[in-house]
C-alpha cells in the first residue's frame, strides 16, 4: 500500500520568517485592542446575528435622527464606536477567515499523511522483529507503546 500525498507542503525558511513576522505585527497591533472572554462570559452575552445587523444599524441612526427617543442613560457616541468596531472586525475575520481554515485543512492533511507514514513504518518495523532483526525488536517495542491500552478503572 503506497502512501497517499494529497498535499507536499514546503514553506521556504525565507518564507516562515516572513509569515512569522507577518503574525507578530498583527498581534502586535491588533491584541492591544482586543479583549478575551472565558466560556461563561461568551455565554451571558448578547449576540450579533445576521437578522440582528440591521436592526442595530437601523436603531442607530432612529436615535441620531430623533435625538429625543434616546435614553438618557444610553451613550450614542459609544454607541456609534460600537458599531464603527463590529464592522471593522467583521471585515478583519472575513479576511482571515479563508486563510484560517486553509491553515486548518493543512495541517489535517499533514498530519494525516505524517500519521500514515508512521503508520506504515510501524507496520514494516513489526514485520522485521517478528522475524528477529536485533534493531527493529528494539524500534518495536519503543513505538507499540502507542497502541497500549490504558487500564480500565475500577468503579
Amino acid at each position: 500500500m503506497s502512501q497517499t500525498n494529497l498535499i507536499n507542503l514546503k514553506i521556504s525558511d525565507d518564507d516562515v520568517a516572513i509569515i512569522h513576522d507577518a503574525i507578530e505585527t498583527l498581534r502586535a497591533t491588533l491584541m492591544p485592542h482586543l479583549k478575551t472572554l472565558n466560556i461563561k462570559e461568551r455565554n451571558k452575552m448578547l449576540k450579533l446575528g445576521d437578522k440582528s445587523v440591521a436592526f442595530v444599524q437601523k436603531s442607530f441612526e432612529y436615535g441620531e435622527q430623533y435625538k429625543n427617543l434616546v435614553p438618557s442613560f444610553l451613550a450614542m457616541e459609544a454607541f456609534g464606536t460600537d458599531i464603527k468596531a463590529t464592522d471593522t472586525l467583521q471585515l478583519m475575520i472575513r479576511a482571515l477567515a479563508p486563510i484560517c481554515e486553509a491553515l486548518e485543512d493543512s495541517l489535517m492533511l499533514t498530519g494525516s499523511e505524517a500519521y500514515e507514514g508512521a503508520l506504515m513504518f510501524y507496520q514494516n518495523v513489526k514485520g522485521a522483529a517478528r522475524a528477529k532483526d536485533p534493531n527493529a525488536k528494539m524500534i518495536f517495542d519503543d513505538l507499540s507503546d502507542q497502541f497500549k491500552k490504558a487500564p480500565r478503572r475500577k468503579d
